[in-house]
């Protein structure tokens, strides 16, 4: 998707949806607002091109399609000036990303994508020498996917207690390339009978009255979905757990990759069903093969035959296996990126990659231990998968693996702290004809504190028949409806809204 040009004069509206700034994305991760109230973190609306001697003071890299392995695609970068106008500054920035193996960017923007998959952060830095501010940049973290075969939801056939007990699923992708993906929160979910129960928000469900409902999670683009069987039962009337299995049985774990276990229930009334999230999981020797409550074993790098445990703690029902791990041992010890830049608050992916004595390569970002240069500075996210920015600073990042005593050490440079969102509020949601009422705007920064007070703010209103708004963001109803003031950060461009009813 290209971005628009802000040299054509569109509306806010037409050059935000081409544009696609990443802020946008960041910004789901702010808490909303007040009720009434809205949180943005968007681009400003371009104008003619900057006047001169406007200094350019951010960028932002349009959001990108969705990359396939294999492919490649423009990507643009918008400038936004001191005047409060836009520009593509493409050419003139400086691209790095997290991974070169899986995705590097030319000179000119073209993002090129190897025959692989995985997560990458793309940055595009411009340095403005003895200009203020000094350098200006932007990521965006982009997923890189083969085509999407099939949804599992799990868990499969649950059996749960009625009358409003809250529940939990999981819809997992499995892509061409066999590689796996937790969804839960991009599929839709429906029941097909919602007075058994239906759904709170993605993934989680309350039950209702006794009977069984069909619970199916969509990809809204393929339309490629996954189903499980949900069963409640009368009150009282409840089939007991007699026998726990476990699978995959006697499991060979050679590649250093987690291993999902499933617990099944066979019950006195004959039925099934899973009963993975309900039972207690145990591993006799955590440092071969841990496991999670929800059943996923991570191996180490060492070799050794734990026993795997899932026990009911209701009926003391119990299931087990033997998990046998073989491991050659690690060779090499590699961390990418090896210098990679990130603002205070967000997070970029890393990667620790083993050379295996065989040959093999494997990620174990698990199975190392991180060390910080300075702790205030950056921290470890996500399982060890991300690394968080919390102080301006560059950080020295180092990765020991302890049994092989391999190790390998990265930069990551976290740059200040930027405007990601903007607060607008009143004294009221409601206005009435010739009431005048001041509007105020806070703003809040990458790191989640409070921005300093914004000081070059402009005030617009979308409706000026039915609220008119100065330039201090006193507002004054004229006529009946509803109006959305919104304030504009001119030295960042981005704003936020409220909507406001005339009554």
């Amino acid at each position: 998707m290209a971005a628009t040009d802000p040299d054509m004069g569109s509306s806010r509206s037409q050059w935000l949806q081409g544009l696609g700034v990443s802020q946008q994305l960041l910004a789901l991760a702010t808490p909303a607002g007040p009720a009434g109230s809205s949180v943005s973190a968007l681009a400003a609306p371009p104008g003619k091109g900057p006047a001169p001697g406007a200094t350019l003071i951010s960028i932002a890299i349009n959001r990108p399609d969705r990359f396939e392995p294999g492919g490649q695609q423009q990507l643009v970068v918008t400038g936004m000036f001191s005047d409060g106008k836009t520009q593509k500054v493409t050419g003139k920035v400086k691209w790095s990303s997290s991974d070169e193996d899986l995705l590097k960017v030319a000179g000119g923007g073209i993002a090129k994508v190897a025959q692989a998959s995985g997560d990458v952060t793309i940055t595009a830095e411009l340095d403005q020498k003895d200009l203020t501010p000094k350098k200006v940049t932007d990521s965006v973290t982009v997923k890189i996917r083969f085509a999407l075969r099939k949804i599992i939801v799990t868990p499969q056939d649950p059996l749960v207690a009625g009358g409003g007990t809250v529940e939990g699923l999981a819809a997992t992708a499995v892509y061409d390339d066999k590689s796996k993906e937790d969804i839960t929160e991009q599929v839709e979910w429906k029941s097909s009978d919602q007075k058994v129960a239906d759904f709170m928000s993605r993934g989680y469900f309350v039950t209702g009255e006794a009977g069984t409902a069909i619970l199916k999670a969509t990809d809204e683009a393929t339309k490629i979905f996954g189903s499980t069987k949900l069963t409640v039962p009368v009150e009282g009337k409840g089939p007991i757990l007699k026998k726990v299995t476990i699978s995959p049985l006697n499991p060979d774990i050679k590649t250093g990759e987690p291993v999902p276990f499933t617990a099944m229930g066979e019950f006195s009334d004959k039925s099934k069903h899973e009963v993975t999230n309900s039972v207690k999981w145990e591993s006799s020797d955590p440092k071969v093969l841990g496991i999670d409550s929800k059943g996923l074993a991570t191996p180490s790098l060492r070799s050794g035959n734990p026993l795997i445990r899932a026990l009911d703690e209701k009926t003391n029902e119990s299931g087990s296996t033997t998990a046998y791990v073989e491991m050659p041992g690690v060779k090499h010890l590699t961390l990418t990126p090896k210098t990679v830049s990130v603002i205070s608050g967000d997070a970029v992916p890393v990667k620790a990659m083993a050379i295996l004595a065989g040959g093999a390569r494997m990620k174990i970002n698990h199975a190392v231990e991180w060390t910080m240069s300075n702790q205030n500075a950056a921290m470890m996210i996500l399982n060890n998968e991300q690394v968080k920015g919390l102080e301006p600073e560059d950080v020295s990042i180092e990765a020991y693996e302890p049994f092989s005593e391999e190790k390998d050490t990265m930069t990551l440079k976290v740059l200040p702290p930027v405007l990601r969102s903007i607060l607008v509020d009143s004294l009221s949601p409601t206005m009435t004809i010739n009431e005048a009422m001041q509007f105020t705007a806070a703003g809040t920064m990458s790191d989640g504190k409070p921005a300093k007070p914004l000081k070059k703010l402009h005030w617009t209103t979308s409706k000026e028949n039915v609220v008119e708004i100065t330039t201090a963001g006193w507002a004054k109803a004229k006529a009946k409806g509803k109006s959305e003031i919104t304030a504009t950060d001119l030295a960042t461009g981005v704003f936020g809204s409220r909507e406001v009813e005339v009554k």
